[in-house]
C-alpha cells in the first residue's frame, strides 16, 4: 500500500511540474493592408500593396504569402520574407501582378513561421486582403502625377478612346504615396500624365517601373518645357519632340482641331519639330503641337505646351483637345485578333499551344520495320529449329512472350531515352524591336518532367516570372496557388518553384523580358512604282532565320541573316504598296499559319504562334521586318539540367520611304482613322473582328489622315469618294477652306477634292448613328492624287 501511494504522489508531482511549464512561444500578428492606385484597381491587372504587420507576441521570422490568382491563366503565390520582433511593427511594400474580385478574397495573406517550404502556418488577426475597389477590365484609368496639387485636375475629363467608365487618379495628392518600383504596380493604368518636375524626383527603380509599364503597352504623356531632357528622366533620349524655343499657339488653330471647343486667343507653348521615328499627332495653324513615339509595345506622347499651365488648363476645350491627341495615337493590338481584351491572355493561350506540344517518340520507320522482320524470323523459324534440336519445344510458351516484352521495352527505352534521362524545356518568345537597341516582349516555357517532384526556375532582375494556373474542374481556376507554384523575388531576380509535378507531366511559366543593348534590325527600304528595294541589316548578336518583310497578311522572304549581315531586297509588291502588318488569325492558336504565306516551319508551330502573338502587341499602322532565331535569348534557368529548345521571333516595325510618280491611289488600309463622339463623351463604340462598329446612337466625328509620305508626294488631289456608311445618317464633309460641313450624298465623288483635304492630309466628316440596330459600317474613303514630278 505504501509503494502504491508513493507512485501516485510522484505522478501527481510530475503533472504539477508539467502544468507549470509555460506554453510554447508563439507570435501574435495583426495585419492592416491597403492597395491599388488611390484604393482602386482594374480586374485582372496589377496594383501596389502596403501591408502593416504588428507583432504583440514572440518574435516572428518566416514568410508572408500573397495569393491573389486571377484565373486559370495564372496561378502563382508570392513569398516575402518577414522579420517582426516582439512589440514591433513591420511595413511591407510590394506589388500584385494580377488579381480579380472573384478570387481576390479566397486566400489573401498567409504566414509561415520558418518559411513556406518547411515551416508551419500560423494564424493572425486583421485584414485578409488589401482594401480596394475593383473596376471592370474595360474601365479607363487616367493617372496624373503632379507634385503641385491640382495642376493636372483639368485632365479628369480627357480620354483615350471608348471605355465603360473613366477613372481619374491623382495619387501624389496623398502625402504618404510612394511610386511603385515594379511595373506591375502601374498595371491598372491606361494613361499616365507626368507633370514637369515629377520624373527627376523619382528613383531610378521607380522610373524604370514606369518604363516597363510603357513597354507593355501603356501610354506616357509628357508636356513641353524649357528643359525637356532633364525633366524626362530615363526617357530623355526617346522624346517625340525636339523643342527649339518658346512660341505662342493660336487658339483658333486649336479650335479647328476640336470644332466647337473654346480656347484663349493665344496659348503659351514651344516651337517644336518631330524627332527621329516620331509621328505627328496634330498641328495648329501650321505649328506642330504633339507627336508620339513607340516605346516597346507602348508609346510616349509629348505636347508642345505644358500640361498644367494656365490659361490652357482652364480652357473649356482643353480636355477635348487632349482626348483628340490621345485617341490619335494608335494602340497595341490594332493589328491582332480581337478575341482577347488583354494581350497577356492572348499570349499565354497562343504560347501554351506552341510550347506544350512536345515531340513524340522518334524511331525511324526503317529501323522499326527491320526490328519487326528480325523478330518474326527469330521467333518463327530460328526459335523452332533450335528448340526442336534440343527437344524443348514446350519452352516456347514463355520464351516468345519474354522476347516480345524485352523487344517492346527496348524500343520504348530507345524512343523515350531523352525524356527518361533529362527533363525537357521548350521555350518560345516574341520581342518587339522599336529601334532603341533594347527589344522587349514576352516569353513562355514549358517543362516535361522525367521524375516527380518540384521544378525550380530562376530569372534575373528585369524579367517577370509566373506560372500558368492549375485548373479546378468545377470553377475553372485553382483554389490555392500555394500548392501549385511559389515565387520569391530578390535583388538578383526571381526564383519560382512549380510544386509536386507528377512524373511525365507538363508545367508552364511565362513573363516579360527586355534585352538591354540587345541590338536592332536596321532597315533602309523604299517603295517605288510597286517595287520594294533597299537593305535589311541584322544588328543583333544572333543569326536570324526566315527574315521577311511583313506586309498585310503577306511575308516577303529576305532570307537568313548572320549577325551583322546586310542583305539587298528587291521584290514586287502585291497591290503595289506596303501594308501594315496584321494577323489573319481569329482567336485560334495558329491562326496566322493558315493566312497569307504563313510564317516559320510547319513542323514546329512556335514561330507561327509567336508571330500571331506579335500582332497583339503591334499598332496595326506599319509594315515590319520579322525574323526568328533558335538561339536562347531569354536568360531563364531551370533545375535538373534540362534539354532545351527555343524559338524567338523578333519583329521590327518600320516606316518605308514611299516614292510616288504620276497618278496614285492611297490604299484605304494606310489611312490612320479616328472616331470620337461629337458632343457626348460617354457614348460607347467598339470595333468588331469583321470590321463593323458597335456604336451607341448619337453624333460622331470621323477623321482619316493620309500617310505623311503620300501627303508630301502629292502635287494635287484628283478625286475623293465616300461610300459605305450603313446604319449612319446625315453624313457631312468638312470644307477646310470655309470651315463648314457640307452634306454628302450616298456614294458621292468629289472632283477635285482640294477643299476637303487639309495641308496635313486630314479628311474630317460628321455623321449620326441611327437608333435601332447596334452595328454600323464606317464610311469608306477613296482618295486619288497626282505626284509631283
Amino acid at each position: 500500500m505504501g509503494k502504491r501511494a508513493f507512485v501516485f504522489a510522484a505522478f501527481g508531482l510530475a503533472v504539477m511540474l508539467l502544468g507549470a511549464v509555460p506554453a510554447s512561444a508563439a507570435p501574435s500578428l495583426e495585419v492592416k493592408a491597403s492597395g491599388g492606385l488611390d484604393g482602386k484597381a482594374k480586374e485582372g491587372s496589377g496594383f501596389p500593396v502596403q501591408i502593416e504587420i504588428h507583432n504583440s507576441g514572440d518574435p516572428f521570422s518566416g514568410d508572408l504569402i500573397l495569393d491573389f490568382h486571377p484565373g486559370y491563366r495564372s496561378g502563382t503565390a508570392e513569398a516575402i520574407p518577414v522579420e517582426v520582433g516582439s512589440g514591433e511593427t513591420a511595413v511591407i511594400r510590394t506589388d500584385v501582378e494580377e488579381a480579380d474580385s472573384y478570387s481576390y478574397q479566397e486566400n489573401g495573406f498567409r504566414f509561415f513561421e520558418g518559411g513556406w517550404e518547411k515551416g508551419r502556418e500560423i494564424k493572425y488577426k486583421g485584414d485578409r486582403y488589401p482594401k480596394l475597389s475593383f473596376y471592370f477590365e474595360d474601365a479607363q484609368f487616367l493617372v496624373a502625377l503632379s507634385d503641385s496639387g491640382d495642376r493636372l485636375a483639368a485632365l479628369k475629363d480627357a480620354g483615350a478612346g471608348p471605355s465603360s467608365e473613366k477613372v481619374f487618379i491623382q495619387p501624389m495628392k496623398d502625402e504618404g504615396f510612394l511610386a511603385p518600383d515594379e511595373k506591375s504596380g502601374w498595371g491598372s493604368a491606361d494613361v499616365i500624365f507626368v507633370d514637369e518636375t515629377v520624373m527627376p524626383g523619382l528613383t531610378a527603380a521607380e522610373q524604370e517601373a514606369i518604363g516597363g509599364w510603357v513597354k507593355d503597352g501603356g501610354t506616357l504623356v509628357l508636356g513641353g518645357s524649357d528643359d525637356p531632357e532633364t525633366e524626362a528622366g530615363i526617357f530623355a533620349d526617346r522624346l517625340p519632340l525636339k523643342i527649339t524655343g518658346r512660341t505662342e499657339i493660336d487658339g483658333a488653330g486649336l479650335s479647328a482641331l476640336v470644332p466647337g471647343a473654346e480656347f484663349p486667343e493665344t496659348v503659351p507653348g514651344f516651337a517644336a519639330e518631330a524627332g527621329p521615328g516620331a509621328t505627328s499627332l496634330a498641328r495648329a495653324d501650321g505649328k506642330l503641337i504633339a507627336a508620339w513615339l513607340p516605346y516597346g509595345s507602348g508609346k510616349i506622347v509629348q505636347t508642345a505646351f505644358s500640361l498644367g499651365d494656365k490659361p490652357l488648363s482652364e480652357a473649356p476645350g482643353y480636355p477635348l483637345l487632349m482626348t483628340r491627341l490621345l485617341t490619335g495615337a494608335p494602340s497595341a493590338q490594332a493589328g491582332g485578333n480581337w478575341m482577347y481584351a488583354n494581350p497577356q491572355d492572348g499570349f499565354v493561350d497562343l504560347g501554351k499551344s506552341a510550347t506544350e506540344r512536345f515531340a513524340t517518340f522518334d524511331i525511324p520507320f526503317p529501323a522499326i520495320l527491320a526490328v519487326v522482320i528480325l523478330y518474326i524470323v527469330v521467333i518463327g523459324p530460328i526459335l523452332y529449329v533450335l528448340l526442336k534440336r534440343k527437344d524443348k519445344r514446350e519452352h516456347a510458351w514463355w520464351i516468345i512472350p519474354a522476347v516480345s516484352a524485352a523487344l517492346s521495352a527496348g524500343l520504348f527505352a530507345y524512343g523515350a531515352k531523352d525524356r527518361l534521362l533529362s527533363p525537357q524545356l521548350r521555350q518560345a518568345a516574341v520581342l518587339i524591336d522599336d529601334g532603341s537597341g533594347s527589344p522587349s516582349g514576352k516569353f513562355i516555357g514549358s517543362v516535361l518532367t522525367n521524375r516527380a517532384g518540384d521544378v525550380e526556375f530562376r530569372a534575373p532582375s528585369g524579367l517577370t516570372l509566373t506560372a500558368t494556373g492549375s485548373s479546378n474542374p468545377f470553377t475553372g481556376s485553382a483554389s490555392d496557388s500555394l500548392r501549385h507554384a511559389v515565387a520569391e523575388k530578390g535583388a538578383e531576380g526571381t526564383r519560382l518553384v512549380l510544386r509536386n509535378l507528377p512524373f511525365w507531366s507538363v508545367g508552364t511559366v511565362y513573363g516579360d523580358v527586355s534585352l538591354r543593348e540587345g541590338g536592332s534590325i536596321e532597315t533602309d527600304l523604299k517603295s517605288e512604282e510597286g517595287v520594294l528595294s533597299g537593305t535589311v541589316e541584322n544588328g543583333l548578336d544572333v543569326r536570324l532565320k526566315d527574315v521577311s518583310i511583313w506586309s498585310g497578311l503577306e511575308f516577303i522572304p529576305v532570307g537568313d541573316l548572320e549577325a551583322g549581315e546586310r542583305k539587298e531586297v528587291h521584290a514586287v509588291l502585291k497591290g503595289g504598296q506596303l501594308l501594315p502588318a496584321v494577323s489573319g488569325g481569329y482567336g485560334q492558336a495558329g491562326g496566322l499559319a493558315g493566312s497569307a504565306n504563313g510564317y516559320g516551319s510547319s513542323k514546329d508551330p512556335r514561330a507561327a504562334e509567336m508571330a500571331e502573338a506579335a500582332s497583339l502587341l503591334l499598332d496595326g499602322n506599319s509594315p515590319a521586318v520579322i525574323g526568328r532565331t533558335d538561339s536562347s535569348l531569354i536568360p531563364l534557368k531551370m533545375s535538373g539540367n534540362p534539354v532545351q529548345s527555343s524559338v524567338t521571333v523578333i519583329v521590327r516595325p518600320f516606316e518605308p520611304d514611299v516614292r510616288l510618280t504620276g497618278q496614285f491611289t492611297v490604299p484605304a488600309e494606310l489611312l490612320a482613322t479616328l472616331l470620337q463622339p461629337e458632343e457626348d463623351p460617354d457614348l460607347y463604340y467598339e470595333k468588331s473582328p469583321d470590321g463593323e462598329m458597335y456604336m451607341e446612337p448619337g453624333n460622331y466625328v470621323y477623321e482619316a489622315r493620309v500617310p505623311e509620305a503620300f501627303n508630301a508626294a502629292a502635287e494635287s488631289w484628283k478625286s475623293l469618294s465616300v461610300g459605305g456608311g450603313r446604319g449612319l445618317d446625315d453624313i457631312s464633309l468638312l470644307n477646310v477652306r470655309t470651315g463648314e460641313y457640307e452634306t454628302l450624298d450616298a456614294g458621292q465623288q468629289i472632283d477635285p477634292p482640294e477643299d476637303y483635304v487639309s495641308e496635313d492630309g486630314e479628311i474630317r466628316m460628321k455623321f449620326r448613328k441611327l437608333p435601332g440596330g447596334d452595328m454600323a459600317e464606317l464610311p469608306e474613303i477613296g482618295l486619288e492624287g497626282v505626284a509631283a514630278p
